[in-house]
């Protein structure tokens, strides 16, 4: 589905770009090189760090574990790593905070 859409956003720009596109796409995917391994934590922690500000703005600390538990252990990068660590410091203070 993501390389349809991929496929569909190249056919619109020039044949050099659009190439250039899809193989920086596809050393995403495959993360064979370390730039692509930093973006894919980049890409997970965007997503916990936004399932953590729907639950701060929801007031429901602990309703989108399922974003957490998906990356448990995924991540690569001591910097995304540490980023990771204290997000899950201020997740466990709002869970505790809640639950008081």
């Amino acid at each position: 589905m993501e390389r349809e859409a991929m496929d569909q956003m190249c056919g619109l720009i020039p044949d050099t770009s659009s190439e250039e596109i899809l193989a920086l796409y596809k050393e995403y995917e495959e993360q064979k090189t370390p730039e692509a391994k930093y973006v894919k934590d980049l890409d997970r922690f965007d997503m916990i760090l936004q399932a953590h500000e729907y639950e701060q703005e929801e007031k429901q600390p602990g309703r989108l574990q399922e974003f957490f538990d998906s990356t448990e252990g995924m991540f690569q990068h001591s910097q995304v790593k540490q980023w990771v660590e204290a997000l899950y410091r201020m997740r466990n203070q709002a869970l505790k905070d809640s639950s008081s």
